[in-house]
């Protein structure tokens, strides 16, 4: 049988993100994915053919829909959500695609039954940006815990990890080892950061986001 289904909470089955794989007995090819939330579902068919170089935070999702509580769980009872919300969905398809192509083709069959569309843009946002400034000599306690990180785009990411400030810009993007211990505050991180010539503001950027939004 070649077709899509969509369906909700598959009860008994373990949750599984996006996968592809051949039916060794019909030779078709079954895409699917099991008791996902529609906004991981989403992102995940876009990382297949559009990698993204940022963490996915809450603040880089726009939502144009009623109820976005439909979309994602957040921080509900996990159980309950995923019985009432969680979607899971299969394809079997006859001819055999790249992985990217594949996902277009499940981003159009999830935009068509679930009555939605999703998109990628700029927008602005209050953003922790990393800016070049004086060097200055670090003059602070020893730092406790130290790491070190390759360049300041692995720094900008960790940070963003940490979800103790806004999402990260990197406009120094400076190509060198960087060393920075514990910091509990933006002075602390900015005294450790100067030695480097960067500084961190909290300002307005532009960055990407995904828009989610409902069609008629």
């Amino acid at each position: 049988m070649i077709g899509v289904w969509l369906s909700g909470y598959q009860n008994g089955v373990r949750t599984v993100d996006l996968k592809y794989v051949r039916d060794s007995i019909t030779g078709l090819y079954k895409s699917s994915f099991y008791n996902r939330s529609i906004y991981i579902a989403l992102r995940n068919v876009w990382s297949k053919f559009e990698m993204p170089t940022y963490i996915p935070r809450d603040e880089r999702v726009v939502w144009k829909v009623k109820d976005s509580t439909r979309f994602h769980n957040f921080k509900e009872d996990k159980d309950k959500w995923n019985v009432e919300n969680a979607i899971s969905y299969e394809r079997l398809d006859k001819v055999m695609r790249s992985d990217s192509l594949q996902a277009r083709v499940i981003l159009q069959d999830l935009h068509s039954l679930l009555s939605i569309r999703s998109y990628k843009t700029m927008m602005k946002r209050t953003c922790l940006i990393l800016k070049s400034c004086p060097v200055k000599p670090y003059a602070g306690q020893p730092l406790k815990n130290p790491l070190n990180y390759e360049n300041s785009s692995v720094l900008g990411t960790i940070i963003d990890i940490g979800m103790q400030f806004p999402p990260v810009i990197d406009q120094v993007n400076r190509n060198e080892k960087i060393t920075v211990g514990d910091f509990s505050n933006l002075a602390e991180l900015n005294q450790q950061l100067a030695v480097y010539g960067i500084k961190a503001e909290i300002g307005e950027g532009e960055i990407e986001v995904l828009v989610i939004e409902e069609v008629q």
